[in-house]
């Protein structure tokens, strides 16, 4: 019960950083391209690369903690459902060089920032 307790609050967390990360680039850069969602996906992807790293590495985390954070906070921060609606949204809007950036910053990037994740934790 209390993982799940855990797991229920990180990912509150999570959420409400994914809504005020979105609702910020949304002011400043506008709605046509979803920079939000790009932002949210590569933070949580680093953040599942430090935290699985520091984990599993490092064992400076318990693996029931490490899961919690990652299941809960990384989870409900990273927006694969989200990147999804916003990439057929830009080809259903005929923006379909942006919807293929949207596809290939989105994948690279987060692969790229994950690694960077772990990178970090190895060099600390």
């Amino acid at each position: 019960m209390e993982k799940i307790i855990l797991v229920f609050a990180f990912g509150g967390i999570g959420s409400l950083m994914r809504f005020g990360v979105s609702s910020f680039t949304k002011t400043i850069a506008g709605t046509t391209f979803p920079i939000g969602t790009l932002i949210v996906n590569c933070l949580g992807s680093f953040i599942f690369g430090l935290i699985w790293s520091i984990g599993s590495e490092k064992a400076a985390l318990s693996p029931q903690l490490s899961s919690v954070i990652l299941i809960g906070f990384a989870g409900a921060l990273t927006t694969f459902s989200t990147f999804s609606f916003d990439t057929v949204q830009l080809f259903k809007n005929q923006h379909i060089g942006l919807a293929i950036a949207n596809v290939l910053l989105n994948n690279f990037l987060c692969l790229g920032f994950l690694l960077a994740g772990t990178i970090v934790v190895k060099n600390a």
